[in-house]
């Protein structure tokens, strides 16, 4: 209580303080300001501790005001790249289509790179329904939806009564685990503790504490994503893309190309020529991790047990693709995440934590 404070000592404390002579002298704790002094000190220095605490869910806090910027603070990538020539849209109000990711794996990323490329139409989502004026991807003329679903939303972001609003194929993101587990980690902090957008790393020992304790549902919410998705049938899913492959200098015009077609397809307008593609890839997204990585200071690491729990997951994926048969491009690049699990090339192992 914080009149204890100002608790006056009795004669006979034996913690009483002994005045110069030896004897014992009462002397009230607000006469003794540098008492008081240290109090107030340490009390700031356990505000600022628990301030940098993360949810003890593993639910991104998307009601918060400091879950997505405004629109217009987004890069205007076409005073970069001039003179960009787009394709005509083949219907004046052509449909969203959705972008399902796992929470971490560059879904803001890509919606401002989707709106680069479609000369403005923006890459919405279905959690900017808590914004001001309560608009929903349609409601915008929006080229792309974002969902998490079904790890944030239980049910699916489709129904019956808005199932002729949407594109009929979808896109989605992908990304390796081991590295898309500390990414949503790293959000959720941020906006806990409301540092930075998409730019902050939480310290490593609340990594370490918080993987230690959600290891086991992260990797079920994320083997129930991939399945999720590849057994729905409308929007039935026209492109995987992995983040890993949007960023690689050598594989991302592809990717960028790819999802271009998917948008025409849906009859959102893109750009005609590759190259300027490319630029507005460069600019939107490929120099974009590197000045991520310039605030980030360590590798999130694994033990033993968590790494075995990674590639047995994958495995399990990678045999559901065998014996169901899905798109190609589920097999491919799961392949690479098995692969760079099992090699540790893009995890780090540690044998304690």
């Amino acid at each position: 209580m914080v009149k204890s404070v100002f608790f006056r000592r009795s004669v006979d404390d034996d913690t009483s303080r002994k005045g110069f002579w030896g004897t014992k002298r009462s002397v009230p704790l607000r006469q003794r300001p540098q008492c008081l002094y240290r109090f107030v000190a340490i009390l700031f220095f356990l505000t600022l501790y628990w301030r940098t605490e993360i949810p003890t869910s593993t639910e991104t806090i998307l009601s918060s005001p400091f879950e997505y910027p405004s629109m217009d603070t987004a890069p205007d990538m076409h005073d970069i790249c001039k003179n960009i020539s787009f394709t005509t849209p083949a219907n004046p109000r052509p449909k969203p289509v959705w972008v399902a990711s796992f929470p971490g794996s560059g879904a803001e990323m890509f919606r401002l790179f989707v709106e680069s490329i479609t000369g403005g139409e923006p890459g919405w989502s279905i959690y900017d329904t808590d914004h001001p004026g309560n608009k929903t991807c349609t409601q915008v003329q929006a080229a792309t939806c974002k969902t998490h679903w079904p790890v944030l939303l239980k049910e699916p972001p489709i129904s019956q009564h808005n199932l002729q609003a949407y594109h009929a194929k979808a896109i989605v993101l992908l990304r390796n685990p081991s590295n898309a587990f500390p990414s949503r980690l790293n959000h959720q902090f941020e906006i806990v503790n409301r540092r930075g957008y998409h730019t902050q790393q939480a310290p490593e020992k609340i990594w370490n504490r918080w993987i230690r304790k959600h290891m086991r549902n992260e990797v079920r919410a994320f083997q129930n994503f991939v399945r999720t998705w590849r057994n729905v049938t409308f929007p039935s899913v026209a492109l995987y893309v992995p983040y890993e492959g949007l960023i690689n200098p050598e594989t991302g015009l592809f990717w960028v190309i790819q999802v271009s077609n998917v948008l025409r397809n849906a009859g959102h307008s893109v750009p005609v020529v590759s190259s300027d593609l490319e630029c507005l890839w460069k600019r939107s997204i490929f120099d974009k991790p590197k000045r991520k990585r310039g605030t980030h200071t360590y590798k999130a690491g694994y033990t033993p047990e968590d790494h075995g729990r990674l590639q047995q997951m994958i495995q399990e994926l990678l045999g559901d693709a065998v014996l169901i048969g899905t798109v190609e491009g589920l097999h491919n690049i799961l392949q690479d995440y098995a692969s760079c699990i099992a090699n540790a090339t893009e995890t780090r192992v540690l044998f304690e934590r």
